[in-house]
Order: C-alpha cells, then structure tokens, then sequence
C-alpha cells in the first residue's frame, strides 16, 4: 500500500474539496459583472464589423481606382503609338516628346543620354489631364483619327458628322443607345 486510501473519495458523505459560501449579493454581482462584460464584448464584435465594411469599401475602391488609372495609361499609350504611326507617316515631328511613347534604350548608349532621358520622363504632364485630351485633340485635327472609335476618318467633316463625340463618356453613351429603339435586328 501506498499510503493512499483509495476509498477516501468514494466514502459517503465526505467531499474532498470544502465549498466555501459566496455571501450575500456576491452571486448578482458577479452575474452584473459577467452581463457588463458580455456588452463591451458585444460593442467590440460590432465596433470591429463596421470597420471590417469600411476597410472592405475602402480596398474596393482602391482597387477600382487602379484599373481606372491602368485603363488610362493603356488608353495614352495606345494613343501615343497611332500618334507616332500617323506622324511618321506623314513625316511630322512631334510637338511634345510626350506624343510618341517613349522609346526604349538601347544597350551601347551612354550614362549622360540616360540621364537626359530620366530627366525628360519626369518633365511628362499629368496623363489623365494633360497627355489624353491633348493627344485625342491633336489626333481629331491633325489626322482625322478618333481615339475612342478607333476610326480615321477621310477628313474632319466626315469626323464630326459620324463620331459621337470627342469624349470616352460620349462613345459609350452612343453604344449604349446604338440598339433601344432597332427593333430591325429581330428579324
């Protein structure tokens, strides 16, 4: 034997820890303590909800910023390149550096052209307010040629008689009316 009586807990009667009594008013106050607690948990859970949504709202709207943005530079740099087609082919220069995309270097060029070059890439204005609508300008009256339709027109009468306007928002209002009253297309 171990010195252990192994019927001490099965005894009857005998209990083997002591319950001490709480007191008077001890029990609601515990049960007031556990309800405040239950509500700053509560205010918490809906404190950290509602900025969980905001957080959520504010990423949906960077990120639909950065496709607009991205949807712009691919918008000037399509323009740049017709830009650059069309000028060669008519033998013009540009005006601005900034009407022909930038060209790439090359390998054997020196320190001091690069440095020009970073230079003339931070003088470049604002694309989304500056280089688009100067370039769909200079595209619609020096070439006859429509951005958003994607057209080169035979001269500008012809531009400003078929071309539904010289903003992107006008084009997709024309695309969006192109069919409401058709009803050719049914049979």
């Amino acid at each position: 034997s171990s010195g252990i009586n192994a019927e001490w807990p099965l005894r009857p009667g005998i209990e083997p820890f002591k319950k001490k009594s709480a007191g008077l008013g001890q029990a609601a106050a515990k049960e007031e303590e556990c309800r405040k607690r239950l509500k700053m948990e509560q205010a918490r859970l809906a404190a950290y909800k509602r900025n969980e949504a905001q957080l959520l709202q504010q990423f949906r709207k960077n990120k639909s910023q950065e496709a607009e943005m991205k949807h712009m530079l691919s918008t000037v740099r399509k323009c740049q390149n017709v830009c650059r087609q069309m000028d060669e082919k008519c033998g013009i220069v540009p005006r601005e550096i900034w009407y022909w995309p930038p060209q790439k270097p090359q390998e054997n060029l020196e320190s001091d052209e690069d440095e020009d070059e970073d230079e003339q890439e931070e003088e470049q204005p604002d694309p989304e307010n500056v280089i688009l609508p100067e370039l769909d300008a200079y595209l619609r009256y020096q070439h006859s040629y429509c951005v958003w339709c994607g057209v080169k027109y035979m001269h500008r009468e012809d531009l400003i008689t078929h071309c539904p306007g010289d903003t992107q928002q006008a084009h997709d209002q024309d695309d969006a009316g192109d069919f409401a009253g058709d009803t050719d297309f049914a049979d």
